[in-house]
C-alpha cells in the first residue's frame, strides 16, 4: 500500500512532521507490512532546516526506503500519485477547504486529515485532532491492519462522495435547484 502526503513543505501550517512521525512509529512496529510513505514537494522559503530535519528523522529510523521525499510535480504527475495511493493525508491546518484532498478521493484515495472543514463531509474515523500525530498513527494503523475488502469499500465511499458532492452533474443540480 501506498500513503501519499502532496504539497509544499512547511512546518506551520502543512505540518508534514505529524506523518514523519506517525510513518516512523507506524512502519517499525509493522515492518512486515508492504506499505511505504511518499512526501512529494519541495520546501517553502524559509523552510529548508524543516525539510532537513525531518529527512534526517527518516533515515536515523533506518526508513529511508520506505519514507521518501520526493520534490514538487507538476498536477498531472500529482494525479497519477493519487492514482497509484491507497491514502492521502492532509495535516493543513482548519479553515481552508483543501480541494487537492477532493482530487485525492475522485482517484479513491482514502483522505486522513487534521483540517476541522472536512467534519460531517468525512466519516469520523478518517479525521484527526490537529497537531495529534498519536492520532494519525492510530487512523493509519486502522488503514493498514484493514483487510483489502475494507480498504476496497473505504475507497469507494470516498469516489461516491465526490461523485454525489463535488461532481459537475451535482453542481449544476444544486444551480439548477436554486433557480427554479
Amino acid at each position: 500500500g501506498q500513503i501519499v502526503m502532496a504539497g509544499r513543505i512547511a512546518k506551520w501550517y502543512k505540518r508534514t512532521h505529524l506523518l514523519v512521525d506517525a510513518g516512523i512509529s507506524l512502519l517499525k512496529r509493522f515492518p512486515e507490512k508492504d506499505w511505504r510513505v511518499l512526501i512529494v514537494g519541495d520546501p517553502d522559503r524559509g523552510e529548508e532546516a524543516y525539510y532537513q530535519e525531518l529527512q534526517r528523522r527518516v533515515q536515523e529510523a533506518g526508513l529511508a526506503k520506505r519514507i521518501q521525499f520526493l520534490p514538487g510535480v507538476g498536477y498531472a504527475d500529482v494525479l497519477a500519485l493519487y492514482a497509484e495511493s491507497d491514502v492521502v493525508i492532509n495535516t493543513t491546518q482548519s479553515g481552508s477547504f483543501d480541494k487537492a484532498l477532493l482530487e485525492a478521493m475522485a482517484y479513491g484515495c482514502i483522505p486522513v486529515t487534521s483540517n476541522a472543514a472536512f467534519e460531517g463531509v468525512f466519516p469520523p474515523e478518517w479525521l484527526i485532532p490537529e497537531e495529534d500525530s498519536a492520532a494519525l498513527d492510530r487512523a493509519l494503523e486502522r488503514l493498514l491492519l484493514a483487510s483489502p475488502d475494507e480498504r476496497e469499500g473505504w475507497r469507494n465511499q470516498a469516489r461516491e462522495y465526490i461523485e454525489q458532492e463535488q461532481s459537475l452533474l451535482a453542481l449544476t443540480e444544486r444551480i439548477h435547484n436554486l433557480l427554479v
